[in-house]
């Protein structure tokens, strides 16, 4: 997770696992990106998470735009 990026700053970790995105329920990473995709930055979405020592939590995500020369920090098919 890139620090100083929109996780980041809504007080995610690495670990924390995403379970639903609005009311939506994610899968998978492609069901996340594919729903990622189709919002703009500057939108706020709320995510149920998990996360091992505190079980769920519901924390807000303001997305921003993705500089054009910087990759997403996906690797290993992990977040």
């Amino acid at each position: 997770m890139e620090g100083g990026g929109p996780a980041h700053k809504a007080g995610m970790e690495i670990g924390d696992v995403i379970m639903t995105v609005g009311d939506q329920k994610i899968f998978d990473l492609n069901q996340l990106e594919s729903l990622l995709l189709r919002k703009s930055s500057k939108d706020t979405l709320k995510l149920t998470i998990f996360r091992r020592t505190k079980g769920n939590m519901e924390v807000k995500v303001t997305l921003e735009e993705t500089p054009k020369n910087q990759e997403l920090p996906i690797e290993d098919g992990l977040l």
